[in-house]
C-alpha cells in the first residue's frame, strides 16, 4: 500500500474514548486530520499490526509488553490514504466544457484510485466553496483545480489552519483574477 518516502495525507486523526487518555500520554506528537506527512518507517509489532513512522512527528520511545520491546509509538496504517493527483481514471482525458468527463460519470466508466483521499478531498472543496462564493462554472473549475494543486504539494497541510485564513480572506477571491498562477499564489498566500 505505502513505501517508506511516500507523502500521505492524515483522513482519521480521531481517538476512541477509552484510549484518549493513553494515547494522549504515550503519543504527545498526535496527528492533524487534513494534513500532509511523510513514510519514515514501517513497524511490524510482531505481526499484530503494521504501523507507520512519520517524518513530520516524532515520539519518544516507550516501553510495549505486548511486544516485549522499546519502540517509538507509531500511527495505523488505515489513519492515512496516499496522497495523488489522479483520484479518477476514465477512459478519455478531461476535455473542456466537460462534456466528456459527463458522459464517462453518467455511464460509470471510472474507478477511484483511493475513495478515502478522494472524499477527504471532497470535504475539503465543499468547505472552502462554502465561503468563497462563486459566482461562474469557470470560476469553479479555477477554484478547485488551483485548491486540490495545493492541497497535494503544501507539505503538512492543516485544513482547520486554511480554513481559519480563508475566512479571514474571502473578499480577495471575489476579486481574483481568472490567471491559473496569478491564483495559485492568491491561494498560496493565504496558508
Amino acid at each position: 500500500m505505502f513505501e517508506i518516502g511516500d507523502r500521505v495525507i492524515c483522513i482519521n486523526a480521531s481517538m476512541q474514548t477509552h484510549t484518549v487518555e493513553e494515547l494522549r500520554r504515550d503519543m504527545p506528537n498526535w496527528v492533524k486530520e487534513g494534513s500532509i506527512y511523510t513514510i519514515r518507517a514501517f513497524l511490524d509489532n510482531n505481526g499484530i499490526v503494521t504501523s507507520v513512522l512519520l517524518e513530520e512527528i516524532s515520539n519518544p520511545l516507550k516501553w510495549f509488553h505486548l511486544i516485549n520491546r522499546y519502540q517509538e509509538p507509531a500511527f495505523a496504517t488505515w489513519r492515512f490514504a496516499k496522497q495523488q493527483e489522479n483520484l479518477v481514471e476514465g477512459s478519455c482525458k478531461y476535455t473542456q466544457g466537460g462534456s466528456v468527463v459527463s458522459r464517462i460519470i453518467k455511464r460509470g466508466d471510472f474507478v477511484i484510485n483511493d475513495e478515502p483521499l478522494a472524499v477527504f478531498l471532497l470535504n475539503c472543496v465543499t468547505d472552502a466553496l462554502k465561503v468563497v462564493g462563486r459566482m461562474d462554472r469557470a470560476s469553479n473549475k479555477l477554484f478547485i483545480s488551483s485548491f486540490i494543486s495545493l492541497v497535494n504539494n503544501t507539505p503538512n497541510y492543516v485544513h482547520s489552519n486554511f480554513m481559519t485564513n480563508l475566512k479571514a480572506n474571502k473578499d480577495k477571491f471575489r476579486l481574483a483574477t481568472l490567471d491559473p498562477e496569478e491564483y495559485k499564489k492568491l491561494l498560496k498566500s493565504i496558508l
